[in-house]
C-alpha cells in the first residue's frame, strides 16, 4: 500500500514556484477577503499565508466584521481587480447569513478568481471550455495521481459534490476519460457503488464514513475530508494537534477510516499530510501561472 505523500510534492511545487518569483520585478499579492474572522478559518488562512511567505508572495489578509455589509466587501474587490500587483483574490468561504455568497464571488474578475468559483470559471469548467482556473483541491488531486503515475482509467467515484472539491475533481477526471459516479447524501446503496470505483474520492467532511465495506482490493483512495474533533470525544484513529478551546487537544480525520483500509488498497492520501498541502500548492500555482 502506497501513502501518496502531498507534502513531498507540494515541498517540489513550492521550490518551482520560489525560483519563479525571484524572476519577477515586482512582489506579486495574493488578497484574502475575510468576513468575521472566525477561528475555524483562520487556520486555513494561515496555511496560506505561511506558504505565501516562503516563496515570497505576499498574503494580505483583509477581515471585515460581520456587519460591514456587502457594499464594503464588494468595494474591496473592485479595487483588488484594477491593483496589477494583486494577482489573486480569495473571499474565505463560508460568508456569514446574509451575504449573497455567489454575488460577491462573481465581483472577482475571472483572471483572478483563483479559487475557481466565479460563475464564468465554473461555468467554462462544466461545459469543456477552457476556464482560467479550476478549484485548487481538484489541481492537486490531479498533480499527485500524475506525480505517482496513478492511472486515471476505469471508473472513479466521487462522494460530495461541492463546488470546491467533489464536482470539479469528477470534472477532471472525466476529461482524463474515466467514467466518473458522484454520490451524495441521497444515493442509495451508496457502499456497493463506492466499491466498483478504481478510484474512490471522498470529500465530505464526515469523519471515517468510509471503512472496509466501501473498498476493494486494489483501490486507490482519495481523501479530500478534514474534520477536527476533541480528543476526548473522539472515536479511535486520527492525528493529535493542539487548538480549540483553551488549547484543547484535538484530532483531525478525514473521510477515511485508514486503519481499518490499509490492507486492502493500493493506495491512498494520508490525513494530514495528502491532500490538504496539495490544495496550498495548487492555489499559489493558480496564482503564479498569470505571470510569465
Amino acid at each position: 500500500m502506497i501513502l501518496l505523500d502531498g507534502r513531498m510534492v507540494r515541498d517540489k511545487i513550492k521550490e518551482a514556484l520560489k525560483k519563479k518569483v525571484v524572476s519577477l520585478d515586482f512582489v506579486p499579492k495574493l488578497l484574502i477577503i475575510d468576513v468575521g474572522g472566525y477561528k475555524e478559518t483562520l487556520a486555513y488562512v494561515n496555511q496560506k499565508k505561511i506558504f505565501g511567505d516562503s516563496i515570497g508572495v505576499a498574503v494580505d489578509h483583509k477581515i471585515f466584521t460581520e456587519d460591514a455589509g456587502e457594499d464594503a466587501v464588494v468595494a474591496c474587490v473592485e479595487e483588488a481587480n484594477t491593483d496589477p500587483e494583486v494577482l489573486g483574490i480569495i473571499v474565505q468561504l463560508p460568508l456569514p447569513d446574509g451575504y449573497d455568497e455567489q454575488k460577491i464571488l462573481d465581483t472577482v474578475v475571472p483572471q483572478k478568481d483563483i479559487d475557481g468559483l466565479t460563475t464564468f470559471n465554473m461555468t467554462a469548467l462544466y461545459e469543456g471550455k477552457k476556464p482560467y482556473f479550476v478549484p485548487a483541491t481538484a489541481r492537486g488531486v490531479m498533480e499527485l495521481l500524475d506525480f505517482y503515475t496513478i492511472t486515471t482509467q476505469g471508473k472513479a467515484v466521487i462522494i460530495g459534490s461541492s463546488n470546491l472539491t467533489g464536482r470539479p475533481i469528477a470534472k477532471l477526471l472525466e476529461n482524463k476519460g474515466m467514467n466518473v459516479v458522484v454520490c451524495d447524501s441521497e444515493t442509495k446503496d451508496i457502499e456497493v457503488v463506492a466499491r466498483d470505483a478504481d478510484i474512490l474520492v471522498s470529500a465530505t467532511g464526515v469523519p471515517h464514513l468510509v471503512n472496509r465495506n466501501f473498498v476493494k482490493t486494489g483501490q486507490v483512495i482519495i481523501d479530500v475530508g478534514y474534520a477536527l474533533k476533541p480528543a476526548r470525544q473522539s472515536p479511535d484513529g486520527g492525528s493529535l494537534m493542539v487548538g480549540g478551546e483553551e488549547n484543547e487537544v484535538l484530532k483531525v480525520y478525514g473521510d477515511v477510516d485508514f486503519e481499518d483500509v490499509k490492507d486492502v488498497i493500493s493506495a491512498i492520501t494520508p490525513v494530514p499530510g495528502g491532500v490538504g498541502p496539495m490544495t496550498v500548492a495548487g492555489l499559489f500555482e493558480n496564482l503564479l501561472s498569470t505571470v510569465k
